[in-house]
């Protein structure tokens, strides 16, 4: 199908929420005054990979805020240390 781009934190949040055919998330940290931000994003991921509403994406990250995109890193490798502990 494509990417679609969500311009906030909401935005994304309503994609993850009404979709379980995700196959790849590219996270940005700072998504601008009271738009949220990709944490919220990769937090409700991970809620739903491990209440089983969705498979785990590919994720990467494209943030230019080191200290945003290492706190995305983390969990996502939390979100693929569990699934490989789990697998």
């Amino acid at each position: 199908m494509g990417w679609t781009w969500a311009k906030t934190a909401y935005e994304a949040i309503g994609w993850v929420e009404r979709s379980r055919d995700i196959t790849h998330i590219s996270f940005d940290h700072d998504l601008g005054e009271n738009n949220g931000d990709g944490h919220q994003v990769v937090s409700l991921v991970e809620e739903r990979v491990f209440s089983g509403l969705m498979k785990a994406p590919e994720m990467t990250i494209h943030s230019d805020n080191p200290v945003g995109a290492n706190r995305i890193r983390l969990a996502i490798e939390a979100i693929y240390g569990r699934l490989q502990e789990s697998g």
